[in-house]
């Protein structure tokens, strides 16, 4: 239904605008956003949600998540004009103005909203907004915006267990989370030149010692557990090596869209290790939705 749905908006006009905002917010993204919320507030609530919460704790998330990614290509513009002209601000489908205003738009709606979900929602909510918008304007070639976006995600799964006081003691769960993006946003840093294939190995190794460590800390684990995490790293990593032997920007950019999209997967193993099963079907079933979109709409 989405396919057919984007398909006949296609037909009528290759350069439409309402498909250039689709792209510019990264629509097949707002899954993953959401996937981090909803598992995050199952484990804080102890998979007895509260639905008003949760809710208004989504659409800050989203909020949150499609203005950073706005501002992320306003701020790119010079860089898409020479290597991906067909994006929608250089290919002329939206004013930089507009987007510019969209983007800040979706920051200050984001922060209101966890204002009203409460002051420890609003503080992590302004911290999130302050790490998207340094994110953003620094050098995000580096490591410092691996680790910044990172931080965004982490500080994301942090709104979604803000719903209880003592969130922090979860703080191990947000950080694995963190990590991995951290390392699949250092993969994506070579998806157009395709230059260091020395990355793949360093992300690899970065969420597996995320994961060890997450093993580590929490203990009580169960052997399945473990081996849930460790066929999900088994499964990145010949993704991975897969890739490092045909390393060109096309494969890259797959490989990226695959990781991006893995956020929900994981969200459902953190579901599922933690005892909460129909929670962890339900997130998982995000990345079917997440995958079609990702067919037409670009996810990076």
């Amino acid at each position: 239904m989405i396919t057919n749905w984007l398909e006949r908006i296609n037909s009528t006009t290759q350069s439409s605008i309402f498909i250039g905002f689709l792209q510019l917010i990264r629509l097949p993204n707002l899954f993953t956003a959401a996937s981090n919320i909803v598992a995050a507030h199952l484990i804080a609530t102890e998979g007895s949600p509260l639905w008003l919460p949760l809710s208004f704790t989504i659409f800050a998330s989203l909020c949150f998540y499609h203005g950073g990614m706005v501002l992320n290509d306003c701020l790119d513009f010079n860089e898409d004009k020479r290597s991906r002209s067909q994006r929608p601000l250089p290919a002329g489908l939206i004013s930089l103005t507009v987007a510019w205003t969209l983007g800040v738009s979706l920051l200050l709606l984001g922060i209101s909203i966890t204002y009203i979900l409460g002051m420890q929602a609003f503080v992590i909510g302004i911290s999130l907004t302050t790490a998207i918008i340094i994110y953003n304007f620094s050098n995000r070639n580096g490591f410092f915006g691996c680790i910044m976006i990172g931080l965004c995600r982490s500080l994301n799964w942090c709104l979604g267990l803000s719903i209880i006081s003592n969130f922090w003691l979860h703080w191990p769960i947000a950080l694995l989370v963190g990590i991995y993006v951290a390392a699949l946003t250092l993969i994506s840093r070579d998806e157009t030149q395709a230059k260091r294939p020395q990355l793949l190995f360093f992300s690899g190794g970065a969420m597996t010692l995320g994961a060890a460590a997450y093993v580590v800390w929490t203990k009580t684990l169960e052997f399945w557990a473990i081996g849930l995490m460790g066929a999900a790293l088994i499964l990145v990593w010949y993704r991975l090596i897969i890739i490092y032997r045909h390393y060109q920007p096309e494969q890259i950019q797959t490989l990226v869209m695959f990781l991006v999209l893995g956020l929900i997967p994981l969200d459902a193993i953190l579901l599922f290790i933690s005892g909460y099963f129909v929670g962890g079907i339900i997130v998982l079933s995000f990345i079917v939705p997440g995958r079609v979109l990702a067919r037409h709409l670009y996810v990076t």
